[in-house]
């Protein structure tokens, strides 16, 4: 079991032990950067995840955020693992057939793509994954 003091350690180490599902799928998961905070939309907004896109920071990377309202690791890494199929497209087609297509080829199911979240099959992996990463320091 990892120990991570902070969310973003533990996140960042999330994205490394998920990339493994991304690859076997043929997806190649660029360098992201990871935190918690709220949406774009704001507070009051229905949206767990925000992935930005390499040309909105300096430094050309996808920003992924997650709510800070979300505590359980399970949770938190399925809405990483659908800001990471964002940041596979680099946030180019929202939640069309490009994102579906890779979606749904790394485990993430849902009638609407929009709140895509994982399968039976990925949620036992990423549930593997946080018990190997420990206590989601939140």
């Amino acid at each position: 079991m990892d120990n991570h003091i902070t969310r973003e350690s533990w996140l960042m180490a999330g994205v490394e032990r998920i990339t493994p599902i991304f690859a076997a799928r043929g997806h190649v998961v660029p360098q992201v950067r990871v935190s918690i905070g709220w949406p774009a939309s704001g507070q009051r907004s229905s949206h767990i995840g925000e992935c930005w896109p390499t040309s909105r920071s300096d430094d050309g990377v996808n920003q992924i955020f997650i709510v800070p309202s979300l505590s359980d690791a399970v949770q938190v890494l399925d809405v990483l693992t659908h800001e990471l199929v964002h940041a596979v497209d680099d946030c180019k087609h929202g939640h069309g057939k490009e994102f579906k297509a890779i979606a749904l080829s790394v485990g993430l199911e849902g009638p609407r793509m929009r709140s895509a979240s994982a399968g039976q099959l990925l949620r036992g992996r990423l549930t593997a994954i946080a018990a190997a990463l420990g206590p989601f320091p939140h």
